[in-house]
């Protein structure tokens, strides 16, 4: 299933969430399945455990697809994360959850946090409710700055309170209770 969101002008997410399992590794960087109006290509990998493609506000795409590293365990969570920069140039992460300070942190080990809670069942978002509120700021131009991504998606669900929005309140709640869970037993 494929969800669009461009809460922010500058930030456009595509993604795809439907592995449970993510015992595969994938294989070679996957075709890419979408298309943008600028005609650069998002790249999704069913076989993920999340996969997303996001524009900067830069103009750049950045693809990254989280699996489950070799090794990994509930005492060694070690994450995968495949994609392609802003160049287009490949990469490949290895990120243990144990690392990721969720209040500084970059997209791809947040992303990686994101695939970690959907290989546990908890609910995935952190990173693209984040990108797609703080843009530039949360980007920072590239997939690899860190960044504060508690702050601003505690401020975007107290936004949500105050305003009476409860729909928005009630699908963030559990992801800030997921991140908050994790961060607490760190």
């Amino acid at each position: 299933m494929l969800n669009n969101v461009n809460s922010n002008p500058g930030t456009l997410w595509t993604s795809v969430n439907n592995n449970t399992s993510g015992n595969s590794q994938g294989g070679s960087f996957p075709k890419p399945v979408v298309n943008n109006n600028a005609g650069r290509h998002i790249q999704l990998d069913g076989n993920a455990l999340v996969s997303a493609g996001v524009r900067l506000p830069g103009g750049g795409w950045v693809n990254a697809s989280v699996f489950k590293a070799e090794g990994f365990s509930s005492d060694n969570p070690v994450m995968l994360v495949r994609g392609t920069d802003v160049d287009g140039r490949p990469f490949e992460e290895i990120i243990n959850i144990n690392n990721v300070d969720p209040r500084e942190a970059s997209f791809i080990e947040m992303f990686a946090l994101d695939g970690y809670f959907a290989a546990n069942g908890k609910p995935t978002g952190v990173t693209r409710a984040v990108a797609s509120l703080a843009g530039d700021e949360a980007l920072g131009g590239n997939a690899f700055t860190k960044f504060d991504f508690v702050s601003p998606l505690l401020q975007l669900l107290e936004t949500q309170r105050v305003n009476g929005n409860w729909d928005a309140f009630f699908q963030l709640n559990p992801i800030v209770d997921t991140l908050m869970n994790h961060i607490g037993n760190r």
